[in-house]
């Protein structure tokens, strides 16, 4: 709800008052609705932490892109919904992927969408950590970082993942921890389909065990 706000001051500032009272009754509605979440869940208590982190980041997928539908719907009253879920769903996960004409839209908005696309790529990064404790005792723990940037039809793409040894309940150490790289590219065939490469290695901490190279091409499309 607050990033809703930054569009809402842009467009005040350049005279688009409209656009930014849509952006600001927006804001107002999310940030209403989170507070109203946030007291309801507070005492919540879950039987299983780690399950609860995945459900919340699902969740975040399923349903943020929906809630952030409604400033686009108040700022292009001639769109769809789905049209804007879309249009936030692409944003969100960092596709790039759009159904508006860019001369269609007004500025406030485009940094609406590109707010929307770091606060994804944001999600993803606090998500890239892991910390794993089995029913033994064992653990195990990992993070890791990625990147898009998209260049008209082309989007690079860099992901980095170490994970670290196991610690086993005893106080002993595994040495079968490593890093992985990857590197690829996507190309936009269309709005829908997709083509691209990416290259992945894999480096173990033990000198003992080969180290992995994996090659792939990928085509894909979406219904």
């Amino acid at each position: 709800g607050g990033l809703a706000l930054l569009p809402a001051l842009y467009a005040v500032g350049v005279d688009e008052t409209a656009l930014g009272r849509d952006f600001l009754w927006s804001a107002l509605i999310i940030l209403i609705g989170t507070v109203m979440l946030g007291i309801a869940t507070a005492a919540f208590n879950p039987r299983n932490l780690a399950r609860s982190h995945l459900a919340a980041l699902v969740s975040a997928y399923a349903i943020l892109p929906l809630v952030m539908a409604l400033p686009l719907l108040e700022a292009v009253p001639d769109t769809t919904f789905a049209n804007a879920w879309f249009e936030m769903i692409s944003a969100f996960t960092t596709t790039g992927a759009t159904v508006y004409d860019p001369a269609r839209l007004p500025d406030a908005v485009h940094l609406w969408r590109a707010l929307v696309g770091w606060f994804g790529g944001f999600i993803t990064l606090l998500a890239g950590y892991a910390n794993k404790k089995e029913a033994t005792g064992d653990k195990r723990s990992g993070y890791g970082v990625a990147a898009t940037y998209t260049m008209g039809n082309l989007t690079p793409k860099f992901g980095f993942w170490k994970e670290g040894d196991l610690k086993e309940s005893d106080g002993d150490k595994i040495n079968d921890g490593h890093k992985a790289y990857t590197v690829g590219v996507e190309y936009a065939l269309s709005k829908r389909t997709r083509a691209g490469a990416q290259i992945t290695k894999v480096n173990y901490d033990d000198n003992d065990t080969a180290n992995l190279r994996r090659a792939m091409v990928f085509l894909g499309t979406k219904f």
